[in-house]
């Protein structure tokens, strides 16, 4: 009996192979050379004059709500 890890990695190599199938690299290159400019988030940051990132946030995915009653009008203000 194979352990889980051989499970995994037989099973990954039959969804690459599927996905290789489905649309070939030189797809994924010709979408990849057309794609809108990326933005550098570090430039983004050493160019404004605090160069920080703050996020309001509810709720949690691992903790689910945090404050569901915040109000961001009320809170955003006290990052700055």
């Amino acid at each position: 009996m194979p352990n889980i890890l051989d499970t995994i990695v037989a099973h990954k190599h039959l969804e690459v192979a599927a996905a290789r199938q489905a649309r070939p690299l030189s797809d994924i290159m010709t979408a990849c050379r057309d794609a809108a400019p990326t933005r550098s988030l570090r430039q983004s940051i050493l160019s404004t004059p605090g160069g920080i990132i703050a996020e309001f946030k509810r709720a949690s995915p691992s903790l689910g709500a945090i404050h569901p009653d915040a109000r961001p009008e009320a809170i955003v203000p006290t990052y700055e």
